[in-house]
């Protein structure tokens, strides 16, 4: 996902700025609020750049429902999900079972290449 507004250039721009020459700056009791802010700055850019944390992308959605055979909206697919899991629907090592979990890999990698992306081992700070 590219972003076409600009804003991840300019999170950037305002996080380097905030790190790189404010920070020595700022008093220490206050440093660790600061260092939070360029954090979450860091963070917004990368929802900007990737997709927000707290919002599936379609994809994702539209492969857990060609999987499931469902046509059901985001909230009850998951909620189905759920449900198959529990029902051990997806514990014979099957070539579905092996599709989910891709795909639930693929998400949770997604996420954190936006929240913690250093566990990955790609820090992409904006």
């Amino acid at each position: 996902m590219v972003d076409p507004t600009g804003k991840t250039d300019l999170l950037s721009v305002a996080r380097h700025v905030l790190r790189d020459e404010l920070l020595s700056e700022i008093p220490a009791d206050k440093k660790y609020q600061a260092l939070m802010v360029a954090n979450a700055m860091a963070i917004a850019g990368r929802e900007a750049a990737l997709g927000r944390l707290d919002t599936p992308p379609p994809h994702y959605i539209a492969s857990l429902l060609q999987l499931l055979g469902k046509q059901e909206p985001e909230p009850e697919i998951v909620a189905l999900l759920i449900g198959d899991l529990r029902d051990g629907a997806f514990n014979a090592n099957t070539e579905r079972r092996k599709t989910l979990h891709r795909i639930l890999l693929e998400e949770a990698r997604r996420q954190l290449e936006i929240s913690n992306p250093r566990y990955l081992g790609s820090d992409t700070s904006v």
